[in-house]
């Protein structure tokens, strides 16, 4: 995305910072950045927000597990594995803890929390756990048959990409024509293997 947009505008030079949600938004709030992607918009400050593509949250595991390739596992059994999980503050593990919410002591465990995605990629493909992951995400390893997307009911869960800006900063030139990027070609960059009308609701 960024070379891409780079490629289009060579006069502007464009710095990219990649952290966790808390981060990403303490840089809003204190303006030292101007847009950031995320999963939802934050409500401690006023922000714009505009939709720029779609994302699915799934499961994860490597080829050879016992549950890959199964149909319809229920949230009780994938509820039974071990989970590489994000940090309690990033969005993804947010809707983790919400999708295992019902099931009694879920969310404390059994779970092994890394703050890299890569990281956590690397620990399914060597082991026999899980992870719950943006599909996208995870989009080249399940290309290259090194992790699969297992068939959890109630999974994926739909979710939408924000290009957040503070509504007390100046629209400038340079501004909105990285908002204006994103909004007709954003969603060409984020690759989904999984069909919308798959999604659950």
């Amino acid at each position: 995305m960024v070379a891409a947009f780079s490629s289009a505008y060579p006069d502007i030079d464009l710095e990219l910072f990649i952290d966790r949600r808390a981060e990403t938004v303490e840089r809003l709030k204190n303006r030292t950045i101007d847009i950031a992607l995320l999963g939802r918009p934050p409500r401690e400050f006023s922000v714009r927000a505009a939709i720029f593509g779609e994302h699915s949250l799934v499961v994860v595991s490597a080829p050879n597990h016992p549950l890959a390739g199964r149909q319809g596992i229920s949230k009780a059994e994938i509820a039974r594995e071990h989970f590489f999980l994000r940090s309690p503050d990033s969005g993804t593990r947010i809707f983790f803890d919400r999708f295992m919410s019902e099931i009694p002591g879920r969310v404390d465990g059994p779970n092994t929390e890394m703050e890299s995605i890569e990281d956590i990629k690397r620990a399914v493909m060597a082991d026999t756990s899980v992870a719950f992951l943006a599909a996208h995400s995870v989009a080249a390893e399940v290309q290259a048959g090194e992790l699969t997307i297992l068939d959890v009911v109630g999974l994926p869960i739909r979710r939408q990409w924000f290009a957040v800006s503070r509504t007390d900063r100046a629209m400038t030139p340079v501004i909105a024509a990285f908002e204006d990027f994103l909004a007709t070609q954003g969603k060409e960059f984020l690759p989904d293997l999984v069909a919308a009308e798959d999604a659950a609701p």
